[in-house]
């Protein structure tokens, strides 16, 4: 029996002498084995067509044989293909579409069971029979986050056995990540990341706090000492530009029943809104605003109604598009830093995990969990439907399928702080924070991933552009990475 050829070389299989059984070649073999005597005459016509029909049927049975042994091949099969595919899980990730791809990826499996050659050079003919662009970084403990001499490594010890992949943007990660994690060995921990780009150019003093979209298209940035960022739909290239007075700006949100008006706020009393994309700004009133507003968020689309959490527990309340503010009675004193609106609900979070909930579009507030986790704040809220997704403090993530009544923890690929979250149109999770940490998720909330960031930056804000859905993070510096 010929060995399996898992190399997918062009060797033949050794199927010599069987595929030449013909039952012609089969017929003289069968006669001489007739026993001799008078009754067994070979050149009689029924005689001669017994042995032809046995002929033909043996040499049906040789030919399966052979089929059989090139059938053993992953790089020849093809009436056992699916008996391959199916005794090693494929298709994992893509359905191939091909006979040869349908092959190949036997092939690969095969490889990648036995541990075969999964070294660099394996991952990247993996990678390349993929088509992926990508880059191939090695993390050394020998290097180090300052430009001087010093001793403080950037990278631990444990990070010296760690390869990382990074792929450009826009390209389907999903299926990457499938394919590494199908193919790893056993006692590997693969992770895949996508690699976020720089976008526009800043004056690098910009200290950027929330960003906000409109449904038509356009994205802005806004932060401290009146910082402003403007982007055109796609969010690539991004204009600096002021905000019209000189105060510090933490939280922004898209507003109306069209979802056009921008509404900036930050500093107690302070409130702008914008009808042309962040161009031009109109203040409004917000005197009965006394504590500095950390989120901000629209109401429900049928109306025009804006919510807004801070200081103190603070709770504002706009009914026309955030032009004119007044003051709700808050369900806590707990400083409360971001706030969302779900499937018949808002949700705001807080100081030491507190969260609040109204289900009249913020005329009143109900506290669901008060402040007890000493330390774990919760700095940013977002939602989808009856799933509301928290993070804060240590990299905690928090997620609630019941529209904010109930919590439970969800496990986190990091320890950095994290500052504010995002579900983008396109349905992926975003969240953005210290170190220039984002993580993501593809399965609304449930499980996520870290992405690589090349910069540092402490990243405090993270949006999307309208339509596309691109993830948009910024922070320090003036920062701002697109997906």
């Amino acid at each position: 029996m010929a060995l399996v050829n898992i190399y997918g070389t062009s060797e033949a299989a050794a199927t010599e002498g069987w595929g030449d059984c013909t039952h012609r070649r089969l017929e003289p073999a069968l006669a001489a084995l007739l026993p001799n005597g008078w009754a067994w005459d070979r050149e009689d016509p029924v005689q001669k067509a017994l042995i032809a029909a046995h002929g033909a049927e043996l040499s049906r049975v040789e030919v399966r044989a052979a089929a059989l042994e090139r059938e053993l091949d992953p790089s020849t099969t093809f009436e056992l293909l699916p008996d391959w595919e199916e005794m090693l899980g494929l298709p994992d990730c893509a359905q191939p579409v091909t006979l040869e791809a349908r092959q190949a990826a036997v092939i690969a499996k095969l490889l990648a069971q036995a541990g075969h050659d999964q070294g660099l050079g394996y991952w990247l003919s993996v990678l390349e029979a993929l088509m992926y662009p990508l880059q191939w970084l090695e993390k050394s403990p020998l290097a180090t986050s300052c430009i001087d001499t010093c001793n403080s490594p950037l990278f631990s010890d444990e990070w010296e056995a760690v390869w990382s992949l990074v792929i450009e943007s826009g390209l389907d990660d999903a299926l990457l990540a499938c394919v590494v994690n199908h193919q790893a060995l056993i006692h590997t921990l693969p992770k895949v990341h996508v690699l976020w780009q720089q976008a526009g150019v800043t004056n690098g003093d910009e200290f950027i706090r929330a960003i906000a979209s409109t449904m038509n298209g356009y994205t802005v940035a806004i932060g401290e000492d009146a910082a402003l960022l403007r982007a055109k739909p796609g969010a690539s290239e991004w204009e600096v530009w002021l905000m019209p007075s000189g105060d510090d700006f933490y939280a922004a949100c898209h507003a109306g029943v069209e979802g056009t008006r921008l509404v900036a706020m930050g500093t107690a009393g302070v409130v702008f809104y914008s009808d042309n994309g962040g161009a031009n700004w109109t203040a409004g009133n917000g005197a009965a605003i006394a504590k500095d507003v950390r989120g901000v968020s629209r109401g429900h689309a049928a109306d025009a109604v804006v919510v807004a959490v801070g200081d103190s527990g603070g709770c504002y309340r706009s009914t026309d598009a955030g032009a004119t503010w007044g003051v709700v009675v808050s369900a806590t004193a707990a400083d409360l830093y971001a706030v969302t609106r779900c499937q018949g609900a808002m949700v705001a979070v807080g100081f030491d995990g507190q969260v609040v909930r109204s289900t009249n579009s913020g005329s009143t507030w109900a506290s669901i969990i008060g402040p007890v986790n000493a330390g774990e704040h919760l700095y940013g809220v977002s939602a989808w439907l009856l799933t509301v997704v928290a993070v804060g403090a240590g990299g905690i993530i928090r997620i609630s399928e019941d529209g904010g009544l109930s919590w439970k923890p969800v496990p986190s690929p990091t320890t950095m702080t994290l500052r504010a979250v995002h579900r983008s149109p396109s349905g992926r999770w975003t969240a953005a924070g210290f170190g220039g940490t984002i993580i993501q998720s593809l399965d609304e909330g449930k499980t996520w991933v870290l992405r690589q960031v090349l910069s540092f930056t402490d990243l405090w804000a993270v949006g999307s552009d309208w339509p596309v859905g691109r993830a948009v993070a910024a922070g320090e510096d003036g920062n701002i990475f697109v997906e």
